[in-house]
């Protein structure tokens, strides 16, 4: 299987969320929900080819000190595909 132990890293901008307008936000957890949604989708496409072989998870995700006042500055996400045949990870 496929894994990245270290996980994939997404930076933004720390901001004040009850002052700072959404279009000046850079939030790095709403980049890795769109990267986790695009990958899935990617995965379910391939997923088509390989059969039943092909499954993946993104066991974790987190956001780097997280604040519920505080856009996200950072975010780490570790996703996983795991297939029978090596050639489907290649």
């Amino acid at each position: 299987h496929v894994r990245y132990p270290q996980g994939i890293k997404f930076f933004g901008q720390a901001a004040h969320t009850g002052s700072t307008p959404q279009v000046l936000r850079r939030d790095a957890a709403i980049a890795a929900a769109r990267f986790v949604s695009r990958w899935a989708d990617a995965m379910d496409a391939m997923g088509g080819s390989a059969g039943d072989d092909l499954v993946y998870a993104v066991p974790d995700v987190r956001v780097i000190n997280p604040s519920s006042t505080t856009v996200a500055a950072e975010c780490l996400v570790q996703p996983e595909v795991r297939s029978i045949d090596p050639a489907i990870l290649d």
